[in-house]
Formats: C-alpha cells, sequence, structure tokens
C-alpha cells in the first residue's frame, strides 16, 4: 500500500505541476522525492539479491574444490525464477552505477561550474549575481572610510531593491527602505542610494551627476539578478484582423521546439528540427552550453556622494 501511495503521490505531483502556471525549478522537489522514496524501495531487493549471488557463487566455488560431484559437472542447477531474479538484480545494480555517472556530473556542474548562476543553470533559473558582492564590497569600504566600519553610514535603499538589500544592509543603523519616502526625515543625510528594477531610470535623472543627470551622486550600474533565458515560452501574440489580443499574456519566447532546435532567434520560417534538439540538450546537459541567450537581467545602480570620494 505504501508503494501505490508513493505512485500516486509522484504521478499526482507530476500531473498537478504540468497543468499549474508556476513552473520553477526549485518545485521539483515535490516530484523527486516519492520517485527518491520508490526509488529506494526498488533498490533494497536487488542489492539483496545481488549480494545473496555473491555468496552463492563463493558457496558454490569452494564446493566446487571439496566434492567430487561438483568437480564431475553434477553441480545443482539454479532453477528458472533464480535464474530470472538473479539476472533482474544485476542488471538492475548495473543500470543504477550507470545512471549514477550522470547523476554525479550534474551535481558537480550545478554546485562548481555555474554555481547559483541564472543565465547558465536551468536548475536555478533566476538568481541575485555576484555584483550584490561588489556593491556591499563599496558600501563597507565607505563606511570603513567615514566611520571605522560601525555600520554609521546613511543609505537609502529604493523599493525596487529592498530585496534583498534589507538582509544584506541589516546591520546598517541609518538604513532607509523604500526611500525617500520611508524615512523623510533622513531622506537629505544619504551619503549611498541603491535603485533598481523601475525606479532606476528616474533615480539616474534625479540623483546622478553623469549620463543626463542632474544630482551629485557618482553613479554606476550593475546586474542585480539574472536568469536562464525564457525563449521556450509561447511567441506573443500578434495582433490580427481576427484577434486584438486584449487581455492576453505577452510571453517572451519563441516555443520550446523551436528554442530547442535554434535558441531564441529562430530563422524566419523554421521548423522543429530533431537532430538539433538533441544536440543542444546534451551540449547543455554535459558541457553547459546554453541553449538560448544568457543576458537577461534586472539592473540595479549605486549612487554614492560625489563630496566623499569614493568610486561607486
Amino acid at each position: 500500500r505504501f508503494r501505490l501511495f508513493l505512485s500516486y503521490w509522484a504521478l499526482g505531483n507530476l500531473f498537478i505541476y504540468s497543468w499549474a502556471a508556476e513552473k520553477m525549478p526549485w518545485l521539483m522537489i515535490h516530484i523527486m522525492l516519492p520517485m527518491l522514496l520508490l526509488g529506494g524501495i526498488m533498490l533494497a531487493p536487488l542489492l539483496k539479491w545481488t549480494w545473496a549471488l555473491i555468496l552463492d557463487l563463493r558457496a558454490r566455488s569452494r564446493s566446487a574444490q571439496t566434492t567430487e560431484e561438483a568437480v564431475a559437472g553434477a553441480q545443482p542447477r539454479w532453477s528458472s525464477r533464480e535464474r530470472w531474479r538473479t539476472g533482474t538484480a544485476v542488471f538492475g545494480v548495473i543500470a543504477v552505477l550507470l545512471l549514477l555517472l550522470p547523476t554525479v556530473h550534474n551535481m558537480y556542474e550545478v554546485s562548481y561550474v555555474h554555481a547559483a548562476d541564472g543565465p547558465h543553470e536551468m536548475m536555478i533559473y533566476v538568481q541575485t549575481t555576484t555584483d550584490l558582492n561588489i556593491v556591499m564590497g563599496k558600501l563597507d569600504a565607505l563606511d570603513q572610510k567615514l566611520y571605522g566600519g560601525k555600520h554609521q553610514l546613511y543609505i537609502g535603499v529604493m523599493s525596487g531593491a529592498n530585496w534583498p538589500f534589507l538582509w544584506y544592509l541589516r546591520d546598517y543603523k541609518h538604513l532607509c527602505l523604500s526611500y525617500p519616502s520611508g524615512c523623510s526625515q533622513d531622506a537629505q543625510s544619504v551619503q549611498a542610494i541603491v535603485a533598481a528594477d523601475t525606479d532606476l531610470p528616474n533615480a539616474i535623472t534625479q540623483f546622478a551627476n553623469s549620463d543626463g543627470g542632474k544630482g551629485q551622486f557618482a553613479y554606476h550600474q550593475y546586474h542585480l539578478r539574472s536568469w536562464w533565458s525564457q525563449g521556450y515560452m509561447p511567441p506573443p501574440c500578434l495582433v490580427s484582423p481576427t484577434n486584438n489580443c486584449v487581455g492576453q499574456s505577452t510571453w517572451p519566447g519563441v516555443g520550446p521546439w523551436l528554442w530547442l532546435s535554434y535558441g531564441d532567434a529562430p530563422p524566419v520560417g523554421a521548423k522543429f528540427n530533431l537532430g538539433l534538439a538533441v544536440q543542444h540538450v546534451w551540449q547543455w546537459w554535459w558541457e553547459r552550453r546554453p541553449i538560448g541567450s544568457t543576458d537577461g537581467a534586472t539592473d540595479m545602480g549605486l549612487f554614492i556622494n560625489s563630496k566623499l570620494g569614493v568610486a561607486p
């Protein structure tokens, strides 16, 4: 009954998450957990039978050296049931060992080659970039210069960058989230500003003293988040005499089959190409060559008061 329940659990989750809209890599665990338990249940008797086979062969080998019957070829033969069970066990263990190779390879790729790297790693999909470490290093260096590293720097974080900076800047005593409305009393005191997403263009215009800005802050732009190619999504709706596309989702992709074959920019009139698709899947799986683009990103800007003499 427990095996039947695990089968229901695995197939049910596979159906539900295939039907639902939220298809993110981190949801794989809900489908994989019952499969892992089923795999363990299946592997246990295979290992048991294989070990029994090894012990049996050792016993027969010893018997062959001590009995005339065995030497004469009259050694008892295995029954058909024993042969079937033994063959199944050996085949199963060999299959497990072979499947372990790509599993370990993928563990290595996702953990060490492109660890937490959204553009290149399908298992990550979207992630805060390592540029955040650069920004934090700049802010910490400025705080060290002005306040001896006591986290006294006045920092304004605009709403688009509240996450994840509300965590990374949690030790700073003069932190203004949702700047400038979030702390109107200290808005004029900020020495550094972090802006991201839809806030960034206005922040450049208002605070930067370059790139067309009229403010008093030196400015530099970084990537805040990056993500795996979204070319596999459906193509955007095209307005036609019979479809005005009102209320329909504007997906950014070209469709899964064309994307697997040609990436984000298939040629005009292209059709699904099985050979190219298999080649691209293999190249990503074994070598982590991206199938589509790797430039998908949300940017952030670091602004530091020009009077402080520190480059952002």
